[in-house]
């Protein structure tokens, strides 16, 4: 079976189900794994996973100067992001990414739970 380390679904600014997840592993395995699930449906509805950025450059490590260089940039662009949000007033957590691995689930139903999506 896989071992999900979290399941998140955000919410819209009407406090609704979003329509997508963010979902953890603790193991790149299982990401594997879970990706067979991609173009599947849950809850009636085609769903699409995509693997993070992260854990496709975590696949070439031979490659560690250049993630490192890569994740710096990411920080400032991030950095870049909050303070245009900030100046917004939409201010929103930006999350660092897990180390072992993160789907991106989309198109999901608006009535599925964050349990339906850890059991596809």
């Amino acid at each position: 079976p896989i071992k999900l380390r979290t399941v998140r679904m955000p919410l819209d600014r009407q406090n609704r189900p979003s329509g997508i997840a963010f979902v953890d592993f603790f193991r790149a395995a299982d990401v594997r794994k879970a990706m067979r699930h991609n173009r599947d449906r849950l809850n009636g509805r085609y769903i699409e996973l995509t693997l993070d950025a992260l854990v496709r450059q975590k696949k070439e490590k031979k490659e560690e100067e250049k993630q490192k260089i890569e994740i710096d940039k990411k920080k400032k662009e991030e950095e870049a992001e909050r303070r245009k949000l900030k100046r917004k007033s939409e201010v929103q957590p930006i999350e660092s990414i897990a180390e072992s691995g993160r789907l991106f689930v989309s198109n999901i139903a608006f009535t599925t739970t964050e349990e339906e999506v850890e059991k596809a």
